[in-house]
């Protein structure tokens, strides 16, 4: 399981080797703003260079259900939660174990809204905080009646600057709703498109990570210019429809 873990993080570190890189590309390969100094550095608080705290409305889970660990990037939980296809979410340069307890005598439906924003955390042994994580798509999970579930959460990094997850991160355990219009926008778009991990048997394939990844230079164009670019824009319209 450790290998398979390696070799995700690897596919996804391809695709966009870091959010301080994707800044230098457009999806046509070409340079952008950034190579002469006039690309956005952030277009809200906690976005892009930011080192503001993103701006929201904390989220609530529903009633009888906790967060019993630090939310963190954690190799174990990994293992289960790809055992019991427990791997949410869309993106991967922001992901982490997200162990959630039921204490009710019945199951219970949680739903993480677009625009959810994973509050990242000082690294003690890196001394910086990692990327902010970013859910651009409703993630749905399921947990049973008096059952701890540990989910793996995939997000999409919003901070041009900063790291993406790496052993020893940790994110906050209440997230916030973002009221970026931007973001509002993005999420939009994308609530009808085929991108979250569970909707693919039994997961993307290389080419459709490819795909997949346009949705993270869309999330940085929010982040810096606070829209979606023209030149990003085809792209996020080729994604496929959800069935």
């Amino acid at each position: 399981m450790k290998l398979l873990l390696c070799t995700l993080l690897l596919l996804s570190l391809l695709t966009f080797p870091s959010c301080q890189h994707n800044s230098d590309l457009t999806p046509d390969g070409g340079p952008d703003s950034t190579d002469v100094g006039v690309r956005p550095e952030s277009s809200a608080p906690g976005f892009g260079n930011s080192k503001a705290r993103p701006l929201g409305t904390p989220f609530a889970l529903p009633t009888g259900v906790t967060v019993v660990a630090t939310p963190r990037f954690d190799e174990d939980c990994w293992t289960e939660a790809l055992k019991k296809k427990q791997v949410k979410g869309s993106g991967g340069l922001v992901e982490f174990g997200l162990s959630l307890r039921n204490d009710n005598d019945h199951p219970v439906r949680i739903e993480l809204p677009p625009g959810l924003i994973w509050i990242a955390r000082t690294n003690t042994t890196y001394q910086d905080i990692p990327q902010n994580g970013l859910i651009v798509k409703t993630v749905v999970i399921l947990i049973p009646a008096y059952t701890t579930e540990c989910v793996w959460l995939l997000a999409y990094c919003i901070n041009s600057d900063r790291s993406v997850t790496r052993t020893g991160d940790t994110y906050e355990a209440t997230p916030v709703v973002s009221n970026h219009p931007g973001v509002k926008a993005l999420a939009q778009q994308l609530a009808n498109k085929k991108i979250n991990e569970d909707e693919f048997s039994p997961e993307p394939t290389q080419a459709e990570r490819s795909q997949l990844a346009f949705i993270g230079v869309a999330v940085e164009d929010v982040a810096s210019y606070g829209t979606v670019q023209p030149s990003t824009q085809k792209y996020i319209d080729q994604l496929p429809n959800s069935k």
